[in-house]
């Protein structure tokens, strides 16, 4: 069986600090040049939406708190891994 290889890495969701691929369904994600499949996404279900809303309120104020210079820092270092 033949691996399919894609120009992006599969996405996954990010949630309370890990990225998870609980098995979930997959969609695909074409590019709008030729069409090809250049990625997937995870279809995520209500549990899952459930547990990133919880985590979310759970970091809110920590973050809240973070001065805005690191809140950047933090942003750019996320944005140099793609």
């Amino acid at each position: 069986m033949a691996t399919l290889t894609h120009k992006y890495p599969e996405v996954k969701n990010y949630i309370a600090g890990e990225l998870t691929a609980n098995g979930q369904q997959r969609m695909d994600v074409h590019s709008p040049l030729d069409g090809s499949v250049i990625s997937t996404v995870p279809l995520s279900t209500a549990s899952d939406l459930d547990k990133a809303v919880k985590a979310a309120e759970a970091a809110f104020p920590a973050w809240s708190g973070t001065p805005i210079k690191e809140r950047v820092q933090i942003f750019f270092v996320i944005g140099s891994f793609s």
